[in-house]
């Protein structure tokens, strides 16, 4: 069931820029605009914190990592070519910036933190106290290259290149672990390419080649299990993609060509910017100023489809899935057992019923 409940609008009109990036972390929301960072309390709507970390640069992603015993987190942020890192301190109330910007020779698409074993089994346990503070970050940058950066020692520890080397729209990780880490790169030819992240290996092959888009791919998004990828692209589709056997076999010296995805999603009338996984469904966000909810078990694929927004894009969308509403920066509606907030242009956004400052 949708329907809707309240508005959530801006409270700052006069910055005139983008919602690009948004992450939840528990009850608090982290959202970039353009070189601030704002930290809102999600239940009242509350701005907590708004800090300037990315001087002339919007910010474009961010990575948490897992929580410490005092409940902190660190906080990577990074757009085009730089990255800042913060603690997230107080349950998402304030933000402590932890030392200088950092400046990569390439521009930024993605970074992860990279735990060890016993820290990810500590993390999926929730058992905060034994979870100690990851050394390295995987960096993805524009031309198909991670670094493994030592954000303490503040240097880059490997470089590790894919065997194709190409400019990249999009980039995603999945795994918390280096020795189980993968990688899907959305080339500028229209392909994803998978291919198994290690420190051991500075030049990887590339495990999988997904082809089918007539456009560039603005997003990609593995499942929580990694068994499935979804891609948004230029071509005004979603694909869904069956990749579970390819991430079972990191050693494969063979490099699967994937054509038939599992689901392919029309609905969006102009560019698709964004889509994610939500149990079984898949949301999704684009030019068109819709937010369009899938499931792709049925024929007919979209279930429902937000409207409101006044402007050209709906730019970011962050998802929690322990919660059960969606939130947009206009309207909130109820949906599932998940919780969505998406971004548009402040300047284009109506009076609130109360006021969350995006």
């Amino acid at each position: 069931e949708f329907r809707g409940c309240h508005s959530v609008t801006p409270m700052d009109t006069s910055l005139k820029v983008p919602v690009t990036a948004l992450k939840f972390s528990g009850k608090a929301l982290i959202a970039g605009e353009g070189p601030f960072v704002k930290l809102f309390d999600v239940q009242k709507g509350d701005l907590q914190c708004r800090q300037l970390v990315l001087p002339g640069r919007r910010i474009r992603g961010f990575s948490l990592a897992s929580t410490d015993h005092a409940g902190n987190r660190l906080l990577a942020l990074f757009g085009q070519n730089d990255m800042r890192i913060a603690e997230l301190a107080d349950n998402g109330k304030h933000l402590h910036v932890i030392g200088e910007v950092v400046q990569f020779p390439d521009w930024i698409l993605d970074a992860q933190w990279l735990h060890d074993s016993s820290e990810s089994i500590a993390a999926s346990d929730h058992s905060c106290e034994t979870i100690s503070a990851p050394a390295f970050i995987a960096v993805a940058t524009a031309h198909n290259q991670v670094t493994l950066w030592n954000w303490e020692d503040q240097r880059a520890a490997v470089l590790i290149k894919c065997e194709v080397h190409c400019i990249l729209y999009s980039f995603r990780f999945h795994g918390f672990q280096s020795e189980s880490l993968w990688a899907a790169a959305g080339t500028v030819f229209h392909d994803i390419l998978l291919w198994p992240v290690s420190a051991t290996e500075i030049k990887a092959k590339t495990a999988a080649r997904l082809q089918g888009h007539e456009g560039v791919i603005f997003s990609i998004q593995f499942s929580s299990s990694g068994d499935m990828l979804c891609s948004a692209s230029d071509d005004r589709s979603i694909r869904l993609w069956n990749i579970a056997s390819i991430l079972r076999d990191r050693k494969s010296t063979e490099t699967v060509q994937l054509s038939v995805p599992m689901s392919i999603l029309y609905g969006h009338t102009a560019r698709v910017w964004d889509a994610r996984f939500i149990a079984n469904h898949i949301i999704s966000v684009g030019e068109d100023a819709t937010c369009r909810v899938w499931d792709p078990a049925l024929d007919r694929n979209c279930i429902h489809t937000f409207t409101g927004h006044k402007g050209r894009s709906i730019w970011s969308l962050a998802v929690n899935e322990t919660d059960q509403i969606i939130v947009r920066d206009d309207t909130a509606f109820l949906c599932g057992t998940f919780f969505v907030v998406f971004g548009c242009r402040q300047q284009e956004v109506e009076t609130p019923a109360y006021d969350c400052g995006l």
